[in-house]
């Protein structure tokens, strides 16, 4: 199978160097879990059924038991109706199809609502191969689900591929927040396909923080009139850490609409990166499309790579974009000097000050709490001692 390259446009900023050099076939069993990955497992948030995968095995021994109206469902692979190799962006979707060892199926019948908590677990040393989580979601209509989806790593040198679809149907919606905390040594890469039905709504918060090199490939189809997507990400890079992300979001009927957002803070000789492709098709009418990529750089050698991307087909439609790169702002680093706040405190307030705007996004609270506890580390002095407590 021919993989995507630095040479495709869409690829340009990932990284996938080793990649190349990566076992692509799933390990042929997969390994206990490790006692110190198990310790890092997230407190459950309240009323939120957790559902456990370990390098694309779903583990019945730390998932609980499903509320009513929730089935899953484990079953052999399937190939994935939007696989295709022709398509450079989706081929990772197509190696997945190929290399999955099993799909989980989570379906939410028709009116129900549900609160489900995905814990993906990377953990099998890249030299047994990588794993190849597969996952689809199914959303009845006027169904509404509230996903929490982590993913964590162990600190070996581990590589994962996920596949994951989405089906939002008429009248339903999803809360999705998703937390990538992988270990310094990981590779990921993952894709997304979302389809939203007519008045379906869906509302995404993605964090990226931790791995090695990570790329999202995310594809969004308006396929209802009046279907909605809210997408926020806040990516923070570091170190030598690449973060790529590409969000293709097809506008493919009447009154359908976007609003995008990301944050994303580099330093040392980290790279961010973030391509917004917002399409609408021809023969619609009312659609919406707002984007705000913004980036700040905190670090000499490091580089951040924001783009938007409008490809339009229609004169119906309201389409506003904006996308900056940025240093710290020197007058507001002196106003905080002014007022006695040391430096290195100034410069972390502003940077929290800079992905508040997504942060405040994730749902519920308690969530909300632990991610910010978490990004609070990689800013030290950014928050009063004991404001969590």
């Amino acid at each position: 199978m021919i993989l995507p390259s630095n040479r495709d446009e869409n690829w340009k900023y990932a990284a996938l160097r080793t990649l190349a050099t990566t076992r692509l076939q799933a390990p042929d069993a997969v390994q206990t879990v490790a006692d110190e990955l198990l310790a890092e497992l997230p407190q459950r948030i309240a009323n939120h059924a957790r559902l456990v995968l370990q390098d694309g095995f779903w583990s019945s021994t730390l998932s609980d038991a499903l509320p009513a109206g929730v089935t899953v469902v484990r079953g052999p692979a399937a190939a994935s109706p939007t696989a295709d190799t022709t398509d450079t962006d989706r081929r990772l979707a197509a190696l997945n199809a190929r290399e999955a060892r099993e799909t989980l199926r989570i379906e939410v019948a028709s009116g129900a609502r549900a609160e489900i908590e995905i814990v993906v677990l990377c953990s099998t040393p890249a030299t047994a191969g990588m794993s190849h989580p597969s996952i689809r979601i199914e959303l009845g209509a006027a169904a509404q689900i509230s996903l929490l989806e982590r993913q964590l790593g162990s600190n070996e040198a581990c590589a994962g591929n996920l596949a994951l679809s989405l089906h939002v149907a008429r009248d339903a919606s999803a809360r999705i927040t998703r937390v990538q905390a992988f270990g310094a040594r990981t590779q990921w890469f993952e894709t997304l396909d979302y389809r939203l039905e007519q008045n379906a709504y869906c509302k995404v918060v993605h964090v990226l923080q931790g791995a090695a090199a990570a790329r999202t490939t995310a594809f969004v189809a308006h396929a209802g009139r009046g279907a909605r997507l809210d997408w926020s990400t806040v990516a923070l890079g570091e170190q030598h850490q690449v973060q790529d992300c590409y969000v293709r979001v097809h506008h493919g009927a009447d009154e359908a609409s976007t609003v995008q957002r990301y944050r994303g803070i580099v330093a040392d000789r980290a790279r961010l990166g973030f391509n917004g492709h917002m399409q609408v098709a021809e023969r619609t009418s009312g659609c919406a499309s707002d984007q705000s990529l913004r980036c700040l750089i905190a670090g000499d050698q490091a580089e951040a790579d924001v783009r938007p991307q409008l490809e339009i087909h229609t004169d119906a439609v309201r389409a506003t974009h904006g996308a900056t790169v940025g240093k710290l702002d020197a007058d507001m680093k002196f106003y905080l000097a002014s007022r006695g706040i040391e430096p290195a405190v100034a410069e972390a307030l502003l940077k929290w000050a800079f992905i508040a705007d997504v942060l405040q996004h994730i749902e519920p609270p308690e969530l909300r709490i632990d991610v910010e506890r978490s990004v609070a580390v990689r800013l030290p002095g950014a928050l009063p001692a004991g404001v969590f407590l």
